[in-house]
């Protein structure tokens, strides 16, 4: 009985503490300051996304300028993007970690590469990237002899 009451103290008093604040007004002002692009969805992320936006924005106090201004408009950027195009970023992100480290190494610069390209060409390679991915569940096409 005893342990019970001691581990459920402990845990009442570790959720309540300053380090696991869940709601926007319960984060420290530096904290607000810092996340204030992630406002509006805060309170609905997930406990683990507010752990590691809390944790990017303790760094952040050390991070050189051009860093900061780097961060800030990542936010921004995140903030604007609708639920399901956050999720494709998600998919996106983990699949360029699943690369090999030659392959990944090479997509920055892959990257930069599009983005010079004229708008035209962006949108027909969109365009073809869509007709040609498979659908999801859908077995890949059998290897031509």
């Amino acid at each position: 009985m005893r342990l019970a009451a001691f581990l459920l103290c402990t845990a009442v008093g570790l959720w309540s503490a300053p380090g696991f604040a869940q709601k926007w007004q319960e984060l420290k002002p530096d904290e607000q300051k810092t996340l204030a692009p992630l406002q509006a969805e805060w309170n609905s992320m997930s406990a683990v996304r507010k752990q590691k936006w809390r944790n990017i924005a303790e760094k952040y106090p050390t991070m050189p300028q051009d860093q900061q201004q780097k961060l800030q408009a990542r936010m921004v950027g995140w903030a604007k993007l609708s639920p399901e195009e956050r999720r494709k970023a998600r998919e996106q992100y983990n699949e360029l970690k699943a690369l090999p480290a030659e392959k990944r190494s090479a997509a920055p610069q892959k990257w930069d590469e599009y983005r010079n390209l004229p708008p035209e060409k962006r949108d027909e390679l969109r365009r073809k990237a869509v007709d040609t991915k498979p659908a999801p569940g859908a077995k890949p096409a059998p290897a031509k002899p």
